[in-house]
C-alpha cells in the first residue's frame, strides 16, 4: 500500500523538481534562441489539454474495464511498462539537432503526461474504493497514498539532488554520445527511477 505507489508517483514528483533545469540547462544546454525559448514557453501549455484529455480518458477506460482482477489493478500492470519507459524517453538524445529535440521532446512529454501518467495516477486513485468494503481499512490505505506523495515530494527536493550531485561528479560530461554536458548523469538516474517504477507497480499489482 506504501511502497507501490511511492514508486509509481516518484518520477512525477522527480519532474516537477527537475524538467524545467534539464530542459534549459542540459538538453538544450544554455541555448536561448528564440525558436528554443519559444519552443519551451509554448509546448506545455499546448500539451494540458493533451493532458486533461489524456486523464478524462484513462478515468473512462478504467471505469469500463471488467476483468477478473478487477477495473484497476490491469491497469497498474500495464502502467508498470509505461510510466517506467516513458520516464527514460525525455532523458534520451539519440541526435544533437534542436529541431530533432523538440520533437523528441514533445512526443516523450506527452507520452508520459497525457498517457502514461494518467493511467497509472487514475487507477492508483481507484485502488483505494474498490480495494475493500472496510472503512478503516479504506482510511488506511489512502493515508499509505498521501504518505507516498510527501514522500516522493520529499525524494524530490532532499535525497536525489544529492545523488544527481554524485552522478554529475563521476560523469561530469558525456562527449562519447553528445557535447551537453551532464546529460548521462540525467539518464543513469531516470534509468534507475525507470527499474523503481517498474518494480514499485509489480508490487502494487500483486
Amino acid at each position: 500500500g506504501l511502497v507501490g505507489p511511492f514508486c509509481g508517483l516518484l518520477a512525477n514528483c522527480l519532474f516537477g523538481s527537475f524538467l524545467v533545469e534539464y530542459f534549459r540547462k542540459v538538453l538544450f544546454a544554455g541555448d536561448t534562441s528564440g525558436g528554443v525559448e519559444t519552443f519551451l514557453t509554448i509546448f506545455p501549455i499546448l500539451s494540458a489539454i493533451l493532458i486533461v484529455a489524456g486523464n478524462l480518458v484513462a478515468g473512462q477506460i478504467i471505469e469500463r474495464t471488467r476483468t477478473r482482477a478487477g477495473k484497476a489493478r490491469p491497469w497498474i500492470l500495464i502502467s508498470a511498462i509505461t510510466v517506467a519507459v516513458a520516464s527514460v524517453l525525455m532523458f534520451i538524445q539519440p541526435i544533437e539537432n534542436d529541431v530533432f529535440k523538440m520533437v523528441w521532446l514533445a512526443i516523450a512529454y506527452n507520452l508520459f503526461y497525457a498517457v502514461a501518467f494518467p493511467l497509472y495516477n487514475t487507477a492508483n486513485s481507484a485502488m483505494v474504493p474498490v480495494s475493500t468494503r472496510n472503512g478503516k481499512q479504506r482510511g488506511l490505505l489512502a493515508s499509505f497514498v498521501n504518505m507516498a506523495t510527501l514522500g516522493g515530494a520529499g525524494a524530490g527536493s532532499i535525497v536525489i539532488p544529492l545523488v544527481l550531485s554524485l552522478l554529475m561528479g563521476i560523469f561530469p560530461a558525456s562527449e562519447h554520445v553528445t557535447n551537453i554536458p551532464n546529460a548521462t548523469g540525467y539518464f543513469i538516474l531516470f534509468i534507475v527511477i525507470g527499474i523503481l517504477t517498474f518494480l514499485g507497480c509489480l508490487v502494487q499489482y500483486y
